[in-house]
């Protein structure tokens, strides 16, 4: 991810309100930088995704019917997000298919040089009580080539100023993996809080090492390194983000199965269901 060089962003959207919330938010986010946004719908026909697959004459006929609404609705959305407001240097281009979202996502961000997904917590069929819709989750999960931004329902994009890091300093930071962090803090002037939460809140010295290491990679930006101690990592965030009053949440991945351990219960419902405050998650590759 260049900073001088055009962003191309996925949208995938199924027309719900918290979908076209997460698109404002994204193109208010990169109001300044030169992007060219993907709006990418994947319908289904009662519950499965078809195109590619054998078809009797009548799932062939409500799948063209279907793909023929899903054109006519993504270009009105696509009329609704020009003019948000419009920004000579943002250009929109429009996708429709009937293949599987994830599948496709990745298929894209390979083909389209994407930077980053963003999408909204929420589907048009999640109920209110459930935190992070399907697809959300999906995406978070198993898209590892670039960063993915999740936006709750009432998120208003009112600039980042602070960034929040959670770290248990457990494995070495690199550069390269960070740049999705390093490169919103520089088109944002924000400054970056890395937050250890332990009951132990003592660092050992590998961890200290670690986080040495780590101030090393931020010496450019504004950066902070706070350690609170709580029994409930997910809780210890949550308290943290809420005092400082925290603008995005960043989440490095290293392997399979750390979103849904570490993470917890307390923090996504805080995140997906009342708060205001995106989550960015990203993958260490390195």
């Amino acid at each position: 991810m260049t900073r001088f060089m055009d962003k191309h962003i996925l949208l995938p959207t199924d027309f719900s309100k918290n979908a076209l919330n997460a698109i404002r938010y994204t193109l208010d986010l990169f109001s300044d930088e030169r992007c060219e946004f993907y709006l990418l719908h994947a319908f289904t026909v009662n519950g499965f995704s078809l195109e590619g697959s054998p078809m009797t004459p009548a799932q062939q006929y409500t799948f063209e019917h279907e793909r023929d609404r899903t054109r006519v609705q993504l270009e009105k959305l696509m009329g609704m997000v020009r003019l948000h407001p419009k920004n000579p240097l943002h250009s929109f281009h429009s996708m429709v298919t009937g293949r599987d979202l994830l599948f496709v996502a990745k298929e894209i961000i390979a083909q389209k040089n994407i930077s980053v997904v963003a999408l909204g917590t929420k589907g048009a069929t999640n109920m209110d009580t459930q935190v992070f819709g399907t697809k959300a989750l999906e995406l978070m999960e198993h898209i590892t080539q670039v960063p993915v931004m999740a936006v709750p329902p009432t998120a208003n994009f009112m600039g980042i100023r602070k960034i929040v890091l959670p770290t248990d300093y457990g494995s070495p930071f690199h550069a390269v993996t960070l740049r999705p962090l390093l490169d919103m803090a520089y088109q944002q002037a924000a400054s970056i809080h890395v937050v250890y939460i332990s009951s132990k809140p003592r660092l050992n010295r590998q961890q200290q090492a670690i986080k040495e290491e780590l101030s090393k990679i931020l010496d450019h930006h504004h950066h902070s390194f706070h350690i609170l101690e709580h029994d409930d990592v997910a809780q210890g965030i949550e308290g943290y983000m809420a005092m400082h009053q925290s603008d995005i949440l960043v989440m490095m991945r290293r392997k399979q199965g750390f979103f849904k351990k570490w993470l917890g219960q307390s923090l996504i419902q805080q995140l997906g269901a009342h708060s205001k405050t995106p989550m960015l998650t990203f993958h260490d590759n390195g």
